[in-house]
Order: structure tokens, then sequence, then C-alpha cells
């Protein structure tokens, strides 16, 4: 069982990159402004898949620690790891309230103050991703890929 659940775990982070690396490209042109507004229901789309990966993500977890879990509960690596994934889930509430305002409106339209949430969302994820991924691989220095 561990190695099924270790196995989805994996194909979570890699849908979920999937989807990101996908929306980070098209929020980027939009940024940029070589795209004046984002499809609607390509981001809704986009943003589903994200959301798909981390349940994925969620659940392999929860298998993953259970055999382990009186010893990992207390590690600060774990406790820093799930941290990121609660602000990664929050991020993701966030965004799905923000993220209409790229399908209405250029990016060059927005005051500093409209485009403030926005980069800050896209901060906030990318430093939890990154931060999640670094903890859980510290956690278990077998699974390292370097």
């Amino acid at each position: 069982m561990y190695e099924i659940a270790l196995w989805a775990h994996w194909a979570g982070l890699a849908l979920s990159t999937f989807y990101i690396l996908r929306a980070d490209h098209m929020g980027a042109r939009w940024m940029l402004g070589k795209t004046e507004t984002l499809d609607a229901s390509r981001v809704a789309y986009l943003h589903k898949g994200v959301w798909a990966g981390l349940g994925l993500l969620y659940i392999s977890g929860i298998f993953l620690i259970l055999p382990i879990a009186s010893y990992i509960i207390e590690q600060q690596m774990f406790q820093a790891k799930m941290l990121f994934v609660l602000a990664l889930t929050a991020n993701g509430y966030m965004i799905g309230k923000i993220d209409h305002i790229a399908s209405t409106r250029s990016f060059a339209s927005l005051s500093l103050h409209e485009r403030f949430p926005l980069i800050l969302s896209g901060a906030i994820s990318t430093i939890c991703w990154i931060g999640s991924f670094v903890a859980g691989i510290s956690l278990f220095p077998g699974w390292a890929l370097w």
C-alpha cells in the first residue's frame, strides 16, 4: 500500500506542476501585455487541474504518514511542510476569488493596489510549492533526486 501511495504522491505533484506551469505561462503572458485578457473557462480549467493534483497529494500524503504518524508529527520539517500546504490551500481559495480579473481587464489597466493581490498570490504560491517540496524531500533523504 505504501508504494502505491508514494507513486500517487509523485503523480499528484506531477499533475499539479503541469497545470501550474500552464497557468503561470498564461499569467506571465498577460502580465507582460502579450495577451490582453485571459479566457475565463481556460483559467477555471487550469485551476481545477491544480486542485485535482493537490487533492491527490492530500490523500496520498495521509496514506504515506499513517504508518509513522506518531513519529513524523513531532518533526519540525513535517510541521513546516504542513504550514506550507496550509498556506497553499488558503492561497488556492484566494486565487479562485481574484482570477476573474485577468479575464476582464488587461494587466496594464490595473492600479498598483489592484495588482498587489495578484503578485502576492503568485509569490505565496511559488514559495509554498518550493518549500513544501524541499521539506518533503528533507524528511526522507533517500528520496532525494540529487
